[in-house]
């Protein structure tokens, strides 16, 4: 159930939450096991916008979690970029 709630409600606090997507890639290991991969390549975005004139912008998103450092000062950090 929670899983249906975050697909249903997913961005829509956005004003045009109804033309937001969301790209997903299915990477397959040599022994056949699949799984879906939410980082993808640095290029797609350009792909994309070639094969796909309706699309307006794209964005790439990406939870972090880790350790910063700057010359000798380092804090830990958390949040999505």
């Amino acid at each position: 159930m929670l899983n249906i709630t975050r697909v249903l409600d997913y961005d829509k606090f956005h004003k045009n939450y109804n033309s937001l997507y969301e790209v997903e890639a299915h990477v397959q290991y040599f022994n056949g096991d699949r799984f879906p991969k939410e980082l993808l390549s640095a290029s797609l975005p350009e792909v994309l916008k070639e094969n796909v004139p309706e699309i307006k912008s794209v964005v790439r998103v990406i939870n972090f979690s880790g350790l910063l450092v700057n010359g000798n000062e380092a804090f830990s950090q958390n949040g999505i970029y």
